[in-house]
């Protein structure tokens, strides 16, 4: 029992959160192990769940729509990328979590056994997300011998000999879809957050000060995410004012800790990156970053000459579109998806962004109308404000996160 709970643990903290490594010149990718092995225990009997299947049929129409743009570009860069995503960000994590399943069910005996299981094996990634992030930042002999064999691209591999406090985690590298993922994971323990055991409230507490110190290095929109799951939690649930005593406690104290960590000068760095919003309104009086500048500058048009019926078949991320010249360049998922697949390509971001949020918002259970009212407006919101500036659903962290929120809600039956 003790060694398939050291499993899970490895194979949920790998799945999540795992970069490719090179070993002895060797290319590793630990969560493709994984997921051959959860597809292996579907071909030999273990039941896959109704949600997973419902999710192959949204990503078996995305694929259709894949082929038709083939059909009218026949540009072999454009099906090569589309479906590396499709492999990396849906497959690969399919496959995850049919073994995360299976092992917790194999571990549990109760439904709340297996929710206890796979919640506090997240648990224990996050722990170990932290961990390294703070060695790599504090101890520049770690950061050195993991950089040693993380594979990254050459503008990440630079920020990480620099010793960016971005170029952190598991992965090497902790931006944009990493801070949403650490979001969507916070949903897992607001049984913890509501539970009537002061034991259990603490270890809330630490797993929320774990996530929104690792949403603050990843980037301002997971935090802004985890801002607003944790404020629900807190206006929903009881014992609020022991909540307010101790995340004060906690603020002050993690504010010592990472100078202490980071240096103070660092430390400066960091907090301009977070609340650049804020810094940005005290000098100039407005809100406007350099990030969102750009985004709205470069990234968001309207592609009039995209044909509405057919879109042109061709992915116009500026990686892709560069090379070809292609009259437009995007990271926003909906433009993406509309330039690509006509008008079916635009219905079907929408529909599947409206998929997510009901996947989430319907399995969260509270009495009290405005708390309800209020996570459904922001969370939704936030959403499609993130698929707006860029493709989320072919991130391997998003993705895995909500495939193992759909897995903690499946039935646990071994049969079903």
């Amino acid at each position: 029992m003790l060694a398939k709970k050291f499993l899970l643990n490895i194979v949920v903290t790998f799945s999540l959160f795992s970069g490719s490594y090179i070993l002895a010149g060797v290319k590793i990718y630990p969560p493709l192990f994984f997921a051959l092995m959860g597809f292996l225990q579907a071909l030999l009997g273990r039941k896959i769940p109704k949600l997973i299947i419902n999710e192959i049929r949204w990503w078996a129409v995305f694929l259709l729509l894949v082929l038709v743009g083939y059909f009218f570009s026949q540009n072999n860069d454009y099906i090569f990328v589309l479906m590396r995503y499709v492999v990396k960000a849906i497959l690969i994590p399919f496959g995850c979590c049919l073994i995360i399943r299976n092992l917790a069910i194999d571990i549990s005996n109760r439904n709340d056994d297996y929710c206890n299981t796979i919640r506090n094996a997240v648990f224990f990634a996050l722990i170990v997300q932290l961990l390294v992030t703070i060695l790599q930042m504090g101890l520049p002999s770690f950061r050195s011998f993991f950089d040693s064999i993380i594979e990254l691209t050459d503008e990440w591999k630079m920020l990480a000999d620099m010793g960016h406090f971005r170029a952190t985690g598991l992965a090497g590298l902790s931006i944009y879809d990493t801070s949403i993922a650490y979001g969507l994971l916070l949903f897992l323990f607001l049984p913890w957050c509501e539970s009537w055991k002061i034991r259990i409230n603490y270890k809330f507490l630490i797993l929320a000060t774990v996530i929104v110190i690792l949403s603050l290095i990843a980037g301002r929109s997971g935090f802004i995410l985890v801002f607003t799951i944790l404020s629900f939690a807190f206006i929903c649930y009881q014992r609020k004012l022991f909540y307010f005593l101790n995340v004060i406690t906690l603020i002050i104290l993690g504010v010592i800790f990472a100078v202490a960590i980071m240096g103070t000068e660092q430390f400066g760095v960091f907090t301009h990156f977070v609340f650049e919003p804020i810094y940005n309104f005290i000098d100039t009086g407005s809100f406007q970053t350099a990030s969102t500048n750009e985004l709205i500058d470069s990234y968001l048009f309207i592609p009039w000459n995209v044909p509405p019926l057919t879109g042109f078949g061709f992915w116009a991320q500026p990686s892709l579109s560069e090379p070809y010249q292609f009259m437009y360049k995007t990271d926003s998922g909906i433009l993406l998806s509309f330039i690509a697949f006509g008008t079916a390509g635009l219905i079907y971001i929408i529909s599947y962004t409206i998929h997510f949020v009901k996947a989430y918002l319907s399995l969260i259970d509270t009495n009290s109308n405005f708390s309800k009212s209020y996570l459904y407006i922001l969370f939704t919101m936030l959403i499609f404000s993130f698929i707006l500036k860029g493709p989320i659903f072919f991130s391997e962290k998003i993705m895995t996160s909500f495939f193992i929120w759909l897995v903690y809600n499946c039935p646990q039956s071994k049969n079903k």
